[in-house]
């Protein structure tokens, strides 16, 4: 097993930090030295995980973004682009101007249609500093995310009027919205399809929902300490403390190095 993945927000961007901690960074260079196929997994576009500070200072050999609709090689040429039609982006957005619903949204721009409370929330765990606050007007988005304090009725007016679209909570007050079909696992597959390997030969870290399909497929899955509960059942191993050198405190545990 040569091959390992990594989640973003809250799994190798320190859930405290928000950013990449020393100790993960130098395991990743490590594991790079040694010859590890290097992946993300996030639910992030590709302009979002761009803008990471020294995220370019891995080697990373793919890219799975927007949660598998858009799969990138280590030359950032597509693999696999699945992104929503003019016609599906003007349903998504009529939607949360039907009842009230703020979106973030991120391609031809990053924008916000409404800031409130929650909506600042949103914006400190994700780390949203550059956007326009407007209403959509066309735009060519990719990653599409409601923000509520109420998300699992939404979740539920989601999947009743968008049978087509495959939603994902994302977390306490958002719910990400994607074309059904794909998702972190489908983009992974196509990774490790395109390096001629065993398609579930990976190690996983994550936390989150979208990372279920991961971890419960990967050879060794791992689950963060603050994982959700779902995560976390399925996972082979759960990082015992929430520290910033789980990752790396993991890497060593399984004698990968």
């Amino acid at each position: 097993m040569k091959t390992i993945f990594f989640d973003l927000d809250d799994t190798l961007l320190d859930v405290h930090s928000k950013q990449i901690d020393p100790s993960s960074m130098e395991i990743l260079q490590a594991l790079n030295a040694k010859g590890y196929r290097l992946g993300i997994a996030s639910s992030r576009p590709l302009e979002r995980i761009m803008g990471i500070p020294h995220i370019n200072e891995i080697n990373w050999d793919g890219y799975v973004t927007t949660n598998g609709v858009e799969v990138y090689d280590q030359n950032l040429c597509h693999l696999e682009d699945h992104s929503f039609q003019q016609e599906d982006l003007d349903s998504i957005f009529a939607f949360g101007q039907k009842y009230q619903i703020p979106i973030f949204s991120v391609g031809q721009i990053e924008m916000l249609t409404g800031i409130n409370p929650t909506v600042r929330l949103f914006m400190k765990k994700y780390d949203v500093v550059d956007y326009q606050c407007k209403p959509y007007e066309g735009e060519k988005q990719k990653l599409i995310t409601y923000i509520t304090t109420d998300v699992e009725t939404v979740y539920q007016k989601l999947k009743e009027e968008f049978p087509l679209y495959h939603s994902v909570k994302g977390g306490s007050f958002n719910i990400d919205i994607f074309p059904k079909g794909y998702s972190k696992l489908t983009g992974i597959h196509t990774l490790m399809q395109h390096w001629k390997q065993p398609r579930n030969n990976f190690m996983a870290f994550g936390d989150s929902y979208s990372d279920i399909c991961t971890i419960q497929a990967a050879k060794i899955g791992v689950a963060m300490y603050h994982a959700l509960d779902p995560v976390k059942a399925v996972a082979d191993y759960i990082c015992p403390e929430d520290r910033p050198d789980a990752i790396a405190q993991t890497i060593h545990h399984f004698g990968l190095l």
